[in-house]
């Protein structure tokens, strides 16, 4: 493949993360044969920018986090850009939840200079939103209401079991048809997430802003990646590659799918093949 103006775009999760979510260091050397050979790349992951960072210090890499929300310099910590949900918008949504349920919204935000990923309403979290909320640590924000909140929302979740959300993104989509949801599963099978996000925020155009961002809209994409939350980004991407251990319906999406899984350094091996062809 010609190696003029290609931007190639990596998930994290499942992607080169192996199942234990540990970043093996050869992706690094790829990074620099990528940087080399005149190629440009991007991180493009559904996690919070602070959770992106820990696998890239003291590098110089751009990072689109937040589901296409935010896009951040990994070594100055920039903002290239952020589409942000209004405040307004915000607690119309979260005013739609019943608080005494056992579904628990919760606030993503850009508040990463002053220690805070995440805010949630003090002494109201239930079990499940506990188990989501330890991977923040002490970068979690204990509010009383979350009009307290001053900072840009980058998207609200709802944590709960399967069914509920099902339900609540059913209820939702119908008074708010602006905006995305997706339901994921975490930490275990009784375990679910629904994220609400603005109508442009995803991996894709997330990456379309960056692009022109960076003045590389005329630039051809790869993109690669595992989960539902990649299917647009690899369907609209000139190359999109599924990786090896997705499902099958991220695979329908997909023009090509990787040799090996992600326990394999299945994605910069893929990479590699169609960039030598």
């Amino acid at each position: 493949m010609e190696k003029k103006n290609i931007l190639i775009s990596f998930d994290l999760d499942g992607t080169l993360l192996n199942d234990h979510k540990v970043f093996d260091q050869r992706n690094f050397k790829f990074f620099e044969y990528l940087e080399e050979n005149g190629y440009d790349f991007v991180i493009n992951t559904g996690r919070s920018y602070r959770s992106a960072l820990r696998f890239f210090d003291e590098r110089n890499i751009d990072i689109i986090c937040n589901n296409g929300n935010m896009c951040r310099n990994s070594l100055t910590d920039e903002v290239i850009f952020i589409k942000p949900i209004h405040k307004e918008k915000a607690m119309e949504i979260v005013g739609s939840i019943d608080m005494n349920s056992l579904i628990q919204p919760l606030f993503h935000i850009n508040a990463y200079e002053k220690g805070f990923d995440i805010a949630a309403i003090d002494k109201k979290t239930t079990v499940k939103a506990n188990k989501y909320l330890n991977d923040f640590g002490e970068h979690l924000l204990r509010v009383k209401d979350f009009n307290e909140v001053n900072y840009d929302i980058l998207s609200i979740v709802l944590v709960g079991d399967y069914e509920s959300l099902n339900h609540y993104k059913i209820e939702l989509k119908k008074k708010f048809d602006k905006f995305n949801f997706h339901l994921m599963k975490i930490h275990s099978k009784n375990t679910f997430m629904l994220e609400i996000l603005p109508e442009k925020s995803d991996k894709w155009y997330g990456l379309l802003d960056y692009k022109s961002h960076k003045n590389m809209l005329n630039y051809k994409t790869i993109s690669i990646g595992d989960d539902s939350n990649d299917a647009m980004l690899i369907r609209n991407s000139d190359i999109g590659i599924a990786m090896k251990n997705s499902d099958f319906l991220i695979k329908n999406h997909a023009d090509v799918v990787s040799d090996f899984d992600n326990n394999r350094l299945g994605a910069i091996k893929i990479i590699k093949k169609i960039l030598e062809e």
